[in-house]
């Protein structure tokens, strides 16, 4: 059976994050997408190259649960540390999907990420951009 599923338009877009080395040193970034969409994504990270064990980023999707004091659904997609990283993902559920960044360096870290696919932006200070970030660079 053939199933037509809608998904928004197609964009491309380009962040960069700052990562302190303080107390301040970690963010989530996520987008929201539907199940089924596609998401293509990479980084690199600049600031401490000759320790790339030190940062760390967690690719994982969340699914809010509704009543609002359910438990959510989460799906771990990779952890690990490193400056450089690529993929793919096909949205297995409704929800919002991204990364939790932590710099471990002493010093500040700014990963540039650069995202294609069918998703849409979390507004800044909404549930998965809490750190409010926004694009530098946005592609229709």
């Amino acid at each position: 059976e053939f199933r037509r599923v809608l998904f928004r338009s197609y964009r491309s877009d380009s962040f960069e994050i700052t990562l302190p080395p303080d107390q301040d040193n970690e963010l989530e970034y996520k987008v929201r997408m539907k199940t089924g969409a596609t998401l293509v994504y990479a980084f690199t990270v600049t600031g401490d190259e000759q320790h790339p064990e030190w940062f760390y980023y967690d690719f994982h999707g969340e699914q809010r649960p509704a009543p609002a004091d359910g438990k959510p659904i989460v799906m771990e997609y990779r952890q690990t540390t490193g400056i450089s990283g690529n993929g793919a993902l096909v949205a297995p559920f409704d929800g919002v999907h991204g990364w939790y960044l932590q710099n471990q360096s002493d010093k500040p870290l700014t990963v540039h990420l650069k995202l294609s696919g069918f998703y849409d932006l979390v507004p800044p200070g909404e549930y998965g951009n809490e750190g409010k970030v926004e694009p530098v660079a946005a592609a229709k």
